[in-house]
């Protein structure tokens, strides 16, 4: 659990990682996007032992990549529309971020949570690699190409 802006417990997913310049950027990127849609809520987030302590907003359906393996486990195939759906939703949030000159640089089925709720919505999580690139540009590593490129 976790206290909200409003000193409520709540139940949370809590993330540690070690405190450093990579872990300072993510507190940032995740303080700047909390609650956007398309992004989880953080509650905030605790030093304890040079380790962050991050309290984000729990989500009961898991990741792109479980939900997925549940269909593969059923021998099933996901509607077009379910699969629209996420690509689309995945897209128009990507597209945000590279609006304000943001590059997500880490996108994959364990990265995008099945939003709650009647719409599903997909949220963007782990912000580890998340780069400002200034002006929307193509932008990648001679090893790395994300794929918010095509976006």
């Amino acid at each position: 659990y976790f206290k909200n802006s409003k000193g409520d417990k709540v139940f949370c997913v809590c993330k540690c990682i070690e405190k450093g310049s990579n872990a300072d950027n993510q507190v940032y990127r995740m303080q700047k996007y909390s609650g956007m849609p398309g992004f989880p809520v953080m509650y905030g987030y605790e030093e304890v032992n040079g380790k962050y302590i991050i309290g984000m907003q729990y989500y009961s359906l898991g990741t792109l990549e479980d939900l997925i393996g549940n269909f593969i486990r059923l021998q099933m195939a996901p509607s077009d529309y379910l699969v629209r759906h996420f690509v689309l939703g995945t897209a128009k949030i990507l597209r945000g971020l590279l609006k304000n000159g943001e590059c997500h640089n880490d996108i994959k089925l364990d990265n995008i949570i099945v939003g709650d709720g009647p719409d599903f919505e997909p949220i963007l999580i782990d912000f580890e690699h998340m780069k400002h690139v200034g002006e929307p540009v193509a932008y990648s590593s001679p090893v790395f190409s994300p794929p918010e490129f095509f976006t």
